[in-house]
């Protein structure tokens, strides 16, 4: 299953976002590692929430791992 190019994603957002307490940054690279990995990959649609899930996670963390060099650099 391929998301359409035109897809719009924002409609979720709000909630996902307040949720998880997420930096919007957090978000749309989330959005953007799913819609990347659904243009390349069929998915089925019982995955999908995985999928996102699988996303938000790796963003936070390279949130957190950004974070963490932007506060130790002397």
């Amino acid at each position: 299953m391929h998301a359409p190019s035109n897809y719009d994603y924002t409609h979720t957002s709000p909630q996902v976002q307040e949720t998880f307490e997420l930096f919007h940054e957090t978000l749309y690279l989330a959005v953007r590692m799913v819609d990347r990995y659904l243009n390349r990959k069929n998915v089925r649609k019982l995955h999908l929430q995985l999928l996102g899930v699988t996303a938000i996670f790796l963003a936070s963390k390279m949130e957190v791992s950004s974070a963490r060099v932007l506060f130790t650099t002397p």
